[in-house]
């Protein structure tokens, strides 16, 4: 699987990607917080898991707020 996934493009990936993070909530701005939260979660090298739960509890708690 990993061998598989070096030869995709990343831009492949994101194409597939983002446009199904903008629809999932029902919401723009809640996913827009939680596409962010991810972003700067990755961007300092936080595990899967922790940029999966804080996209989740991002997106959760702007759409209580909103």
């Amino acid at each position: 699987m990993k061998s598989f996934l070096y030869y995709v493009p990343y831009a492949v990936l994101a194409a597939l990607t983002f446009p199904s993070i903008f629809y999932a909530t029902g919401n723009q701005l809640t996913a827009l917080a939680g596409t962010l939260a991810a972003l700067v979660l990755a961007y300092f090298d936080c595990g899967l898991v922790i940029v999966a739960l804080g996209a989740v509890i991002a997106a959760l708690v702007s759409s209580v707020w909103l």
